[in-house]
């Protein structure tokens, strides 16, 4: 079995890391929008529309549970979840924070460089 090797790397760069997992897929980019625009829905409402078995589904939705970037309540038979605006926004600092460190070091025109 692999064993991870990221911790091997520096704290920094493991922190921006974990912040960019949550973003780094278009299931759940689509979830967070869904709840940043709709406010909490159930898995129900969540899952309608998305290409994924519900399996599938609910890994990404574990994922968004583990990386604290959505809250949920059981309401039984429903779970709702509702995004972490804080948290969220904490995970896009971090990550905003690395690219504008690698922007700062291109040697790029000015116009090709990112308005970030």
């Amino acid at each position: 079995m692999l064993q991870s090797k990221a911790h091997l790397y520096p704290e920094r760069d493991q922190l921006i890391s974990l912040s960019a997992m949550p973003l780094i897929h278009p299931t759940r980019l689509e979830v967070m929008r869904q709840l940043s625009i709709e406010g909490p829905l159930s898995v129900q409402q969540l899952a309608k529309g998305h290409p994924l078995t519900k399996p599938a589904f609910s890994q990404h939705l574990d994922l968004l549970r583990k990386k604290d970037v959505v809250n949920y309540t059981v309401y039984h038979p429903y779970i709702i979840y509702e995004l972490d605006i804080q948290r969220f926004q904490e995970a896009c600092n971090y990550v905003l924070m690395y690219f504008r460190e690698i922007q700062a070091g291109w040697a790029l025109p000015e116009k090709l460089i990112l308005n970030m």
